[in-house]
């Protein structure tokens, strides 16, 4: 594989066997030289090396989308003749090449095998050392004094050994080497954790250490932890990998006239994806539970600073606190219901407004009337 100028994989070269008969089924037998061609009946199984070479064209024709036109070609080469197969074209680069995480001066990548590989062939030294330690206290090498026995050990069950009687009582012992495979036992269980560990499965873990008791505040704190240190690979995957591959998609069903055309709104916007993922509904709620304390702590402030909370968008907050949660859209009432809800409390408001003032006004009138001088003699 290679890059481009901006880092992204944009050429791949692979090489691979094919027989005789897999090459004629592909690629066909007019592409192949004469001499190849008169051992197809004969040795149909014998196999070839093929190079398969994906690149950006240095020019090509928007215009014209044929094979040999598109921006990056697909070129298969036979080797062993040094002749070409077939060439042909792609409109987008086919290839995904994730890396899991890379140096600035490297091109290819690593992902966490490599960086548990001392301690996976470590383990597997201590499993056969382990398994060797066992089979010695099960069936532990003998000790046999020197012309005891008149023919080779036979330790298989029901054999018959003969043996000198003049070494009567000296027959063979066991060699107890007083191994002890536990301690090889918890020495493996070290290592795989020290692989699980290079894996990241603690990380995915709903607990660092499920039989330890946490408060909600302590598991939040620990997610947050956790998703802070995984956030380079999980970039890195959503940028070399996810992200292009649902731009494929979409790409496919829109050249082949599966996909309409977009709004005149959302013409000239870009895509945005969001991903649906166990991990990535985690890393979406660890948001949540920032805006939710930013909010928290404004609220005592508003009591001595209304205006505080001016700022916040109130519809646009519940919005994100849905998609957050992944609300599914049926339990959400519609925009124009929700206008229209509040159209009928603003209305419902202001009738109780001039109810109220309707019956101060009155009351008004009431403490007036008894203030007349006509109300006075009645009072006389």
């Amino acid at each position: 594989i290679d890059e481009d100028y901006d880092g992204n994989i944009d050429v791949l070269h692979r090489c691979f066997e094919m027989n005789l008969r897999q090459i004629v089924q592909q690629f066909g037998k007019d592409k192949l030289p004469d001499d190849m061609q008169r051992i197809i009946e004969k040795e149909p199984g014998r196999k070839f090396s093929i190079l398969h070479c994906i690149y950006p064209r240095d020019s090509y024709d928007i215009s014209n989308m044929s094979n040999n036109k598109m921006p990056y070609a697909s070129v298969y080469i036979l080797l062993d003749k040094n002749i070409i197969l077939r060439e042909s074209g792609f409109r987008r680069f086919p290839v995904r090449a994730p890396r899991w995480s890379k140096r600035s001066d490297e091109i290819y990548g690593r992902g966490p095998g490599s960086m548990a590989l001392a301690e996976v062939r470590m383990l597997q030294k201590m499993k056969e050392t382990t398994l060797k330690g066992g089979q010695k206290m099960v069936d532990p090498p003998l000790q046999v004094p020197d012309s005891t026995f008149l023919s080779p050990l036979n330790l298989t069950p029901g054999a018959v050994n003969y043996h000198n009687p003049i070494f009567d009582g000296e027959g063979a012992k066991p060699i107890i080497t007083n191994s002890r495979p536990d301690y090889g036992i918890d020495m493996m269980d070290r290592e795989k954790e020290a692989i699980l560990r290079a894996f990241y499965a603690d990380k995915l873990m709903s607990q660092k250490n499920p039989n330890v008791e946490q408060t909600r505040t302590e598991v939040l704190a620990d997610q947050q932890e956790r998703l802070i240190l995984m956030a380079p690979q999980l970039g890195r995957l959503h940028t070399e990998w996810l992200g292009p591959t649902v731009e494929d998609v979409f790409y496919i069903e829109r050249i082949t006239g599966r996909l309409l055309d977009p709004p005149e709104v959302l013409q000239g916007q870009g895509l945005v994806v969001q991903y649906k993922s166990p991990l990535a509904k985690a890393q979406q709620l660890q948001k949540l539970q920032e805006v939710s304390g930013a909010v928290q702590d404004l609220v005592p402030l508003a009591q001595v600073f209304p205006e505080i909370l001016d700022p916040i968008d109130a519809d646009g907050l519940a919005q994100w606190v849905f998609v957050s949660r992944d609300t599914p859209s049926e339990v959400i009432k519609p925009q124009d219901e929700v206008k229209k809800i509040r159209e009928q409390r603003q209305q419902q408001q202001q009738m109780q407004m001039q109810l109220e003032q309707a019956k101060l006004g009155s009351e008004a009138a009431a403490n007036v009337s008894k203030l007349s001088p006509g109300g006075q003699r009645a009072a006389g």
